[in-house]
């Protein structure tokens, strides 16, 4: 037992949902037709390989058990398979947080990147809960239904007529309509582009109603959106977005929910954090019989957003931002933690005069206090979008409400309201909001800011979300929600409090990779959580990867976060006092004797553990933290 767990550590957890997903045992079940009766996808039958555009009818259930990998055949443009729940249809696919249900590309066999993105299409769930919006070119009518994009009229692998019988409808009339259930759901390397402005998101919601559940949903590398909400009535929560193609959330037509525990982590190619849009129509407004506000109405708490870095050159045509509001839209943010966006943290629309021409647009809401400023500039100021106990930083505007508000008076006069209580000059102290090189741990250190200060939550909202006394998507002192099941926490590079997905441990980190330069050392953040010190082994060695450079000369320096302390270093395992010691846990057994080791008695808190080269060398380095009470205890 002891020398499995070993094991497993070693590879930090990776093979867990390798053999979760029973694709190395079973033989490959191929998916080319429409579910038009109930059927249940099982593990004995894993993995599920998508050939085409999988349309769950009308009348019946996809149940989906825990530890299923789907995978889909590579594809582009009108050629790329994707499962279609249509209304009047369900889904139940629920994993769990150690057998999660993975949706893939046929081509991850464990390698793919970040940069892997568009190899199939996606997941697209469609309900009968209403829409504001027509699209601008189908006649009011009752209900108000549209046609969800993402799904070509035909397809070019099979040839069949796609949208035909109404199979992409979504919007209706039934605000809790049930389209099923979706827990512990990771979808990844999805996107494909059907056509200009034609894409598929990770996870696309048409019209979905209140009475769907979704929960603990993961979208990692998608060419498009992440999460988009085409109206509807669902909420959602332990919603994790990371490194997509354009935003990690985007709502449009009316959206009208809860949404709680919120991650969107980016790079350079990202675009917008959340993108908000109240309505299609040509107004902004809400179409005639729509039974939606003419706005966007998304309740948002707790979430945490990381942008691709203040200082970092977008290469996205619309630049890095962490909310981009207009057309109307509108709804709350609460006790969220927003940073590290190049352009800026937050740009709200005044739909009054166009800023390029001066022509005057008059569109969507107008202000009650100045009739100049329309849309969402103006739902803000009658408070119907309202901001309160966020915590925004290091946008690249500066460090204020007006920097924050990418140089809007109109809009900083409001947010920087004392009453709201959001801060704009206050390190969150994330442990590692350095997203840019893949390697990313978005939980607050036990000594941030964010640990305390959250905003309390209007009572009429309590309904639909729960208070808590910190910010942003993590608890400091509670349990990492992302840990095992998400793509990031499966290579487990987001800190970890593992005593409640692992044998009792309480260290929360497992190993970090990353590229050392003469000038430029790699950080590794982990926490200890609890009441107790721990024993821990804590290396700092030349990268296992093939076909990258490596550090042959490692130097490893343990500190807490603040960095007022040196808790233990080393160049060379081989010199250290304690090398008896560290030979004897078999973890240095394959290293050289220029890797470096510490063993330290450490009391709760975080630290950091920085590689460094001890000469001219540069190269990619490994970061491994191991607890070794717990390892001696098995």
């Amino acid at each position: 037992m002891k020398q499995k767990i070993l094991r497993l550590i070693r590879h930090k957890f990776s093979l867990l949902a390798l053999l979760a997903s029973s694709s190395l045992l079973n033989a490959a079940t191929t998916v080319s037709n429409d579910i038009t009766s109930n059927t249940t996808w099982s593990k004995a039958g894993s993995p599920y390989i998508l050939t085409d555009y999988i349309f769950v009818k009308s009348g019946f259930t996809l149940t989906i058990d825990a530890g299923v990998l789907v995978q889909a055949n590579q594809g582009s443009a009108d050629g790329a398979p994707a499962l279609i729940v249509t209304q009047g249809a369900k889904i139940d696919a629920q994993g769990t947080a150690n057998e999660p249900i993975i949706f893939t590309s046929i081509l991850d066999d464990g390698s793919l990147t970040k940069a892997d993105k568009g190899l199939w299409g996606g997941l697209i769930i469609l309900g009968k809960a209403p829409i504001n919006s027509n699209g601008k070119s189908n006649a009011d009518n009752t209900p108000l239904t549209n046609q969800i994009e993402g799904v070509p009229d035909k397809s070019a692998i099979s040839g069949r007529d796609l949208t035909a019988n109404g199979s992409a409808d979504y919007g209706g009339t039934d605000e809790n309509d049930n389209s099923g259930t979706l827990k512990y759901i990771s979808i990844r390397h999805g996107g494909a582009e059907i056509g200009a402005g034609n894409e598929i998101n990770g996870l696309t919601l048409g019209g979905v109603g209140a009475g769907t559940t979704i929960e603990y949903v993961d979208v990692f590398a998608n060419k498009d959106d992440g999460i988009e909400f085409f109206g509807g009535t669902v909420s959602a929560k332990y919603l994790s977005v990371c490194y997509v193609g354009d935003d990690s959330f985007d709502f449009d037509e009316g959206y009208n929910g809860y949404l709680q525990f919120l991650v969107s982590i980016q790079d350079e190619n990202s675009n917008r954090a959340f993108e908000w849009d109240g309505s299609t129509e040509s107004d902004d407004r809400k179409a005639d019989t729509s039974t939606l506000p003419d706005y966007t109405n998304a309740i948002i708490s707790n979430a945490t957003a990381i942008g691709a870095g203040k200082d970092v050159t977008s290469k996205h045509e619309d630049n890095n931002v962490g909310l981009e509001i207009r057309d109307n839209g509108a709804g709350n943010v609460w006790n969220s933690i927003f940073t590290e966006f190049s352009k800026s943290i937050m740009d709200l629309e005044n739909s009054y005069k166009d800023p390029v021409t001066g022509d005057i647009k008059e569109k969507g809401s107008v202000s009650t206090s100045d009739t100049t400023i329309w849309g969402s500039q103006a739902l803000l100021q009658n408070g119907i979008l309202a901001f309160a106990g966020n915590l925004f930083w290091n946008g690249g505007k500066g460090n204020t409400a007006l920097g924050t508000a990418e140089d809007d008076q109109v809009v900083a006069d409001v947010i920087g309201q004392t009453s709201f209580s959001n801060s704009f000059d206050v390190d969150p102290l994330i442990i590692d909001d350095n997203s840019s090189d893949g390697v990313v741990n978005p939980v607050p250190s036990s000594s941030s800011p964010a640990a305390t200060g959250a905003a309390s939550i209007s009572s009429a909202l309590l309904a639909g979300l729960t208070q808590t006394t910190y910010r942003g998507a993590f608890d400091p002192s509670g349990t990492n929600w992302m840990y095992g099941w998400t793509k990031l926490g499966e290579l487990g590079t987001p800190a970890v409090k593992n005593s409640s997905a692992f044998l009792g441990t309480d260290i929360m980190n497992i190993s970090t990779s990353g590229f050392v330069k003469t000038d430029a050392k790699m950080a590794a953040g982990f926490i200890i959580s609890g009441t107790e010190s721990r024993k821990v082994l804590v290396t700092g060695k030349m990268s296992k990867e093939t076909g990258v450079d490596v550090l042959n000369n490692p130097k490893l320096t343990v500190q807490p976060l603040a960095r007022d302390s040196i808790s233990g270093s080393n160049t060379d395992w081989s010199t250290s006092s304690d090398k008896a010691d560290i030979e004897a846990t078999g973890f240095m057994a394959n290293s050289p004797d220029t890797d470096s080791a510490v063993i330290l008695t450490l009391a709760p808190g975080a630290y950091v553990a920085d590689v460094e080269t001890e000469d001219s060398d540069e190269g990619q380095a490994l970061v491994e933290v191991f607890d070794l009470d717990l390892i001696n205890s098995l």
